[in-house]
């Protein structure tokens, strides 16, 4: 067996895997850091946030539980800091 291949053998058939010791995988671009994710937010999805904020705390004071308001920074973000993509499709 070559050094540079990988072989698995499934019944009849042989499947050849090129190994992948000395490939370089493609370079994934940069995320942009917290304070650049924060600084790059425009004051209307501030705006939007603050309300949307106030609306979901005193949600949470009528609830009577305060486990619930952790679900806040779910709304940071989606409205602030955009790491999660919500772009299922």
């Amino acid at each position: 067996m070559s050094p540079d291949k990988d072989k698995e053998t499934e019944g009849q058939e042989t499947i050849v895997r090129p190994s992948t010791a000395g490939a370089s995988a493609p370079a994934r671009p940069k995320s942009p850091s917290l304070r650049q994710r924060i600084a790059a937010t425009r004051p209307t999805r501030w705006v939007r946030f603050t309300l949307v904020s106030i609306i979901f705390f005193l949600w949470v004071a009528w609830l009577g539980s305060r486990w619930v308001a952790i679900f806040w920074l779910l709304l940071l973000d989606i409205y602030i800091l955009g790491y999660v993509p919500y772009t299922w499709s």
